[in-house]
């Protein structure tokens, strides 16, 4: 009930399905048979911004996990604030997870490899991915 709360929900009893044009129309996400909360949101995991499709089957990158962190701490301002510059010579400045990448290397969440670089169209390991959630 308190995370309805922070996330502006309104308490409902029906079942929450979300729509992405990769998926079957009506494809539930959860397993519950009913939501905690609707009508909130959490820009946490979106679709694709070219394609819109969430592409469940695909292997998560070093961009899109630095872009996940970022926007579970609830970074995302600092992140679009902090677009342009970056250490890492393969991030060109706009690239659109530039500043995801940069708060999450200020936050000490990733770093880049032995040569400098971040990789970010590499696949994230799972070594990776734990660190990121064990120092989030």
């Amino acid at each position: 009930m308190i995370a309805s709360l922070s996330l502006s929900c309104g308490c409902k009893q029906d079942r929450k399905n979300y729509f992405y044009p990769d998926l079957p129309k009506a494809y539930q996400i959860s397993q519950m048979p009913r939501p905690v909360c609707l009508d909130g949101h959490v820009d946490i995991m979106v679709g694709d911004k070219d394609t819109g499709l969430f592409r469940p089957e695909d292997t998560i990158i070093r961009s899109e996990a630095a872009r996940v962190a970022i926007s579970a701490l609830g970074l995302q301002d600092v992140a679009a604030s902090t677009s342009g510059a970056t250490k890492y010579p393969d991030v060109a400045k706009d690239h659109w997870a530039n500043g995801y990448i940069n708060v999450a290397t200020n936050q000490g969440l990733v770093i880049g490899d032995d040569l400098g670089n971040f990789r970010p169209n590499s696949d994230i390991t799972y070594a990776e991915m734990v660190t990121i959630l064990i120092i989030n």
